[in-house]
């Protein structure tokens, strides 16, 4: 089957199921699909989710891309050194006796003032210090699969996986025209279509991310008192 494109698509539940008064709606199955997709997909990424997001910033904190699912590592760079920082997990970062207890044996004070930390809430990713000076970042990390629209009429998934769109979305027509059979039988085409989808990409990141109760000390000091760095 030639690859698929938001075109194609279309034209594809026209010609499977001999009718065009859904052309509307196609749309909408579409994002259904992909709603789908990113769900399933965030439990269990694969490569061709992996992006680098970089920017330059002098600031303690920064945005996250919208399309943002998990971190592989976050890399800074000052133009002479660059390094990986560590990942905290935010509910360890608030909790005062994970700084008395579990973490104590891995406190480490660095001659600088540069972040060797990170953690993420929300849309958000914060550093354990303020950058002296404006820093170089590369957060290599997993994002939503590129949403499909009339000017934006492919991605990774149409480009080599097609079918999943093709089952998925005709699974959501069905759905709409209450003919059920075709759709049980279209849901569990775009099931296996799915495992093939990711058994295609077995190779995993290597993990760089040291646990929470790993991580090294934080630049500046925890102050246990009021939850904050000194």
């Amino acid at each position: 089957m030639a690859a698929l494109n938001y075109t194609t698509i279309i034209s594809m539940v026209q010609r499977r199921l001999n009718r065009t008064d859904l052309d509307d709606y196609v749309p909408d199955y579409i994002t259904r699909v992909e709603e789908e997709l990113n769900a399933r997909l965030a439990n269990e990424p694969i490569r061709p989710m992996e992006s680098i997001y970089t920017l330059s910033t002098s600031d303690a904190s920064f945005a996250i891309p919208d399309d943002y699912i998990d971190a592989i590592k976050l890399q800074a760079s000052d133009g002479t050194e660059t390094w990986t920082l560590s990942r905290l997990d935010p509910d360890d970062v608030n909790e005062k006796d994970f700084y008395k207890t579990r973490a104590l044996s891995y406190r480490i004070e660095y001659n600088t003032t540069d972040p060797q930390q990170y953690w993420i809430i929300g849309s958000n990713l914060y550093l354990s210090a303020t950058p002296a000076s404006s820093l170089d970042f590369s957060l290599y990390c997993y994002r939503k699969i590129p949403a499909l629209t009339s000017s934006n009429t492919t991605n990774w998934v149409t480009e080599s996986h097609g079918n999943v769109y093709e089952f998925g979305v005709l699974a959501h027509a069905c759905k709409d025209i209450r003919d059920d059979d075709y759709m049980q039988t279209n849901i569990a085409l775009f099931d296996a279509a799915v495992e093939r989808m990711i058994s295609a990409y077995p190779e995993k990141v290597p993990g760089t991310e040291l646990r929470a109760t790993d991580a090294p000390w934080a630049l500046r000091r925890w102050n246990i008192n009021d939850g904050g760095f000194a």
